[in-house]
């Protein structure tokens, strides 16, 4: 027999965030660095954390099958990239249907660690889990002309199984996904069901959900979304990509991940001694907006015959977006150069990348309530 769950998940380039019904309010959160491990060169390792590797041996897409892994358990091995880019919507990439696969792997496993005192292997295999399952895809794809939500759910139905082959005694999960559980709700936009009581028929809010891959940039009148949408790829990859360069050509040679987190702290090491570079971060933050967010958000405005002026609300999303003392000019700049200083700034999470997935996990239980009701 199943036992149903809810589970909230929102895949964005630098990380797999997924919300549990069963866990309440914590959110799990997975480097993006998935990787897809080659099994005729897979064998056992002593890793970092044996619940990053999952083998999906039972789908109703084939391509979807395989061993993964993230993280530096994942870099224990040698595998192919399971990357999303900007040149392909998300609905239309395998690749993104992987790595909800894995995240929903993940929190079930993680949900069962919680749950019991102890690793009960033969419990975990005899269970069955019927999830209803609430995703965010951009704004894009979900007011398109494709029926993205309809792909999406068509991509995804069917029975799974997944196991953790590093774990001892190889723990078994099974569960299943129905058209009629799962329901998709669009990046940024659903942040607007949050302001409902505050929005007149004739507010007009500015949405920029600025994430790794694209920036998503949407006009809405009231709740209701206005014609046209951007989904820019001029987004957390760009700006990271030019801190990167601006750095290199300062001496210091770092990774993606080390140059996120110098955008984030305005620090960097130069051997055993720590180095300010906060006012080189705050001019590529300048630069990326005057250069690239700019023309975008002027070009979503004109699109819908919107002037600045009338903009009341602007709702910042998205990890480049978050205010940090002294060093983060991205909403600053934004709010500068676009005219949009009479607008008032609405901050819907301390932290900004999880906007998303909190706001579409209220839907989520109402999803989940609804489901478990008629099942009973």
């Amino acid at each position: 027999m199943y036992e149903m769950r809810g589970i909230t998940i929102d895949n964005g380039g630098s990380e797999l965030r997924a919300k549990s019904t069963e866990t309440g309010a914590a959110i799990i959160k997975l480097t993006n660095d998935l990787i897809k491990i080659e099994e005729r060169s897979f064998r056992v390792k002593e890793v970092a954390e044996a619940d990053a590797v999952v083998r999906i041996i039972a789908a109703p897409n084939e391509d979807v099958k395989g061993l993964y892994a993230n993280g530096l358990t994942g870099k224990a091995y040698d595998g192919a990239e399971i990357r999303l880019n900007s040149q392909q919507p998300k609905t239309s990439s395998i690749n993104y249907y992987r790595q909800i696969l894995y995240t929903i792997a993940r929190s079930a496993m993680a949900d069962y660690k919680r749950k019991f005192k102890w690793l009960d292997v033969k419990r975990i295999n005899n269970s069955k889990i019927d999830y209803v399952l609430v995703s965010c895809i951009p704004i894009r794809e979900f007011n398109g002309v494709t029926d993205c939500p309809a792909k999406f759910k068509e991509q995804l139905a069917g029975e799974y199984k997944v196991e953790f082959p590093l774990i001892e005694g190889i723990p078994t999960i099974s569960f299943k996904l129905t058209k009629e559980n799962m329901g998709v709700v669009p990046e940024g936009g659903v942040a607007i069901t949050s302001l409902r009581k505050e929005l007149t028929k004739d507010t007009i809010s500015l949405v920029i959900d600025m994430g790794h891959i694209t920036t998503d940039i949407a006009l809405f009148q009231g709740p209701t979304l206005l014609g046209k949408v951007i989904s820019s790829p001029y987004a957390g990859s760009t700006l990271i990509a030019n801190v990167r360069m601006t750095l290199a050509d300062m001496g210091f040679s770092l990774t993606e991940e080390q140059t996120v987190r110098v955008i984030e702290t305005g620090k960097v090491m130069r051997g055993a001694t720590e180095v300010d570079v906060t006012e080189t971060v705050n001019e590529q933050n300048i630069l990326f907006v005057r250069n690239f967010i700019l023309k975008e958000i002027v070009q979503t405005l004109n699109m819908n015959a919107i002037n600045a002026s009338q903009v009341q609300n602007v709702i910042p999303i998205g990890a480049p977006m978050n205010v940090v003392t002294g060093m983060s000019r991205i909403q600053e700049e934004i709010i500068k150069v676009c005219g949009l200083q009479d607008a008032e700034i609405k901050l819907l999470a301390d932290d900004l990348r999880y906007v998303n997935i909190e706001q579409a996990g209220m839907f989520t239980n109402r999803l989940f309530n609804k489901a478990v009701g008629k099942s009973c």
